[in-house]
């Protein structure tokens, strides 16, 4: 009597490359979240600088950003008074430095900072560097090369 189904061998063989197939699948979004994380923040942030920049000319007043490293988040508020218009936090994962960068950094009535400087920021194995120029109020992000060191 011949009856039919599959064999052990050609289960094993299926289940195999259904496994290596949702490995390859788990690494390749993983890594786009890990991309779009960082990405979100940055688009974030930057949306939030122009915000600041447009209140501070239409207002005639001056805005202040300020960093909380330690709270893992920045504040956004006219610096006149105590009050925030912007309260963002930020994934402890991702790491500030300041660099050369003022906290805080105010833009006066003109739309223009009070110094320029460069904030480097990482975020497992991104990096990338904003950097803001004095006298115009504008600034640009970009993510650094990986190189390879010689030792």
């Amino acid at each position: 009597m011949k009856q039919k189904g599959f064999t052990l061998l050609e289960m094993l063989l299926v289940l195999f490359a259904i496994s290596i197939l949702s490995m390859v699948t788990y690494y390749n979004v993983h890594s786009l979240y890990e991309k779009q994380k960082i990405e979100q923040f940055l688009r974030q942030f930057s949306n939030d600088i122009l915000y600041m920049q447009q209140l501070a000319i239409n207002r005639q007043k001056h805005y202040t950003l300020r960093w909380h490293k330690d709270r893992h988040m920045y504040y956004i508020g006219e610096s006149s008074t105590n009050l925030s218009i912007i309260k963002r936090e930020y994934d402890s994962d991702i790491q500030i430095d300041l660099n050369t960068f003022p906290n805080p950094m105010t833009y006066n009535p003109s739309g223009n900072i009070n110094r320029g400087g460069t904030i480097l920021l990482s975020y497992r194995s991104y990096k990338y560097d904003i950097v803001f120029q004095l006298g115009r109020g504008r600034f640009t992000y970009r993510e650094m090369s990986k190189r390879v060191s010689d030792g």
